[in-house]
């Protein structure tokens, strides 16, 4: 990473980036469209991948409700509730589990476990 700072300004626009999809994602399901909220879902998880950040690790951030350091975890829960509203089990197992190894047991990642 660059130690004067442009990596920490691409974070924070991949950041950006993906709470705008979560947004999206989040309209779809109110709206039980959930084949658009999957895809919003999976948007925000790509978008931090595209600018180095692992879906699967913590993201600093502003620590805001559904940002910064919980934004992997919000998608990927997200995610995984929408694949079972869609009925994808397997796949929703998978990011579930993938909640769990790299974050614990999140409370949320642990409700969809239980639906």
């Amino acid at each position: 990473m660059n130690p004067e700072g442009n990596s920490s300004t691409a974070s924070k626009d991949a950041v950006q980036v993906a709470l705008e999809w979560k947004d999206r994602g989040n309209a779809h399901y109110g709206q039980r469209e959930f084949k658009e909220a999957a895809h919003a879902y999976q948007a925000g998880l790509d978008a931090l991948q595209a600018q180095g950040q692992s879906p699967s690790s913590r993201v600093n951030g502003d620590g805001d409700e559904g940002g910064g350091d919980d934004l992997p975890v919000a998608l990927r829960s997200n995610l995984a509730q929408t694949l079972i509203k869609m009925e994808e089990f397997h796949r929703a197992e998978q990011e579930c589990t993938t909640v769990l190894e790299s974050f614990g047991p999140h409370a949320k990642g642990m409700s969809v476990i239980l639906c």
